[in-house]
């Protein structure tokens, strides 16, 4: 490559990374995620401080009158729904009501059984499709509405990419489905997205309803796992794990005007 090559090479590269560098950091989640990790190294908390939320003080109340009279002192609850629906904050609430200790689980934690302990309140958007349920006295679902929990997810201010790669139509409709296949009454409370379930005496048989779905289908359910199932239902196919409800091609549109923008730049340069 000659001279001239090299510059016209340079010359588009470095106006493509600039372009899309730009489109990509213009993206209000890309800000956010950025902040967070500023103010990680900052303060050593990567969400943005929030005040006691009267309302989800509220409903964590509306909760335990809910619980009294029937399961006055739980000893393990389990709390499900999408990112931004409200569980951090529900789970914090309530542990310090009923004198339980909240404990979020992440993406690998969920992966494998989890060695649930009484005097704990688990929280996680895939819990309900993952873990042993039966090992809950109670679960809530908080069914916050899509455009609600992105909006919060966004003001939370904490690695909100998490709204370019990943399908939260996916995890809320396997939430719904998992939740709506579990035994027990939905005790919807008031005010609030959040439902609950008590654990029914044949226990929540949430695995046994989504085989009987899937044989009604069609399909034979064999030894496959809850999330498993939910992809066979809707999907076709068994999948598990969090790499199924990533969206690929999040920033393909800023890519291509990065390239768009580089060849221009080198046509320039050649001219």
């Amino acid at each position: 490559m000659g001279s001239s090559g090299k510059r016209m090479l340079r010359a588009g590269l470095k106006r493509f990374g600039a372009e899309t560098a730009s489109r990509i950091l213009s993206r209000p989640t890309v800000r956010s995620t950025v902040r967070s990790q500023i103010r990680r190294l900052l303060t050593g908390n990567r969400e943005r401080l929030t005040e006691e939320i009267p309302e989800v003080e509220q409903t964590a109340q509306r909760i335990v009158e809910a619980l009294r009279g029937k399961i006055p002192n739980p000893a393990c609850l389990g709390i499900d729904g999408i990112a931004g629906a409200g569980k951090s904050s529900l789970g914090r609430s309530l542990s310090g009501k009923l004198e339980l200790r909240w404990q979020t689980l992440y993406a690998r934690d969920v992966c494998k059984a989890v060695n649930l302990q009484p005097g704990v309140i688990y929280e996680n958007q895939r819990l309900f499709r993952t873990q042993d349920i039966d090992r809950f006295d109670a679960l809530l679902y908080v069914d916050a509405p899509l455009p609600v929990a992105k909006q919060r997810v966004l003001q939370r201010d904490r690695a909100n990419t998490i709204l370019d790669f990943f399908d939260f139509e996916k995890l809320k409709r396997f939430g719904d489905a998992v939740f709506e296949a579990t035994d027990g009454e939905a005790i919807e409370i008031p005010d609030s997205f959040a439902k609950l379930k008590l654990r029914p005496a044949g226990g929540f048989r949430n695995r046994e309803n989504l085989a009987e779905r899937l044989k009604e289908a069609g399909f034979t359910p064999g030894d496959l796992c809850r999330e498993e199932m939910l992809f066979l239902l809707y999907e076709g196919r068994p999948r598990k794990g969090i790499r199924p409800y990533v969206k690929l091609g999040a920033y393909n549109s800023d890519i291509a005007a990065g390239i768009a923008a580089g060849l221009m730049a080198a046509m320039r340069r050649l001219s």
